[in-house]
């Protein structure tokens, strides 16, 4: 989202505090900043505290048939 509107000019400053969790009782804030011009975006940068609430295995299948660049 931030490098979208980073590059279609709908940022007035280059970053921004995101919020979440508000509802579930866990706050937080993380600080986004898009990396590189408007014209040639390069990435995101995000910034802030995070909290392990899960954690989990995922067991996938041996071979995939995935198309060529995967």
């Amino acid at each position: 989202m931030a490098a979208y509107l980073w590059q279609n000019g709908m940022m007035d400053k280059d970053s921004f505090i995101a919020e979440q969790g508000h509802a579930m009782g866990r706050p937080g804030q993380a600080r986004v900043t898009p990396v590189g011009s408007r014209d040639a975006v390069q990435g995101v940068r995000v910034a802030g505290t995070g909290y392990v609430l899960m954690r989990g295995t995922v067991d996938l299948p041996e071979a995939l048939d995935l198309p060529e660049g995967l």
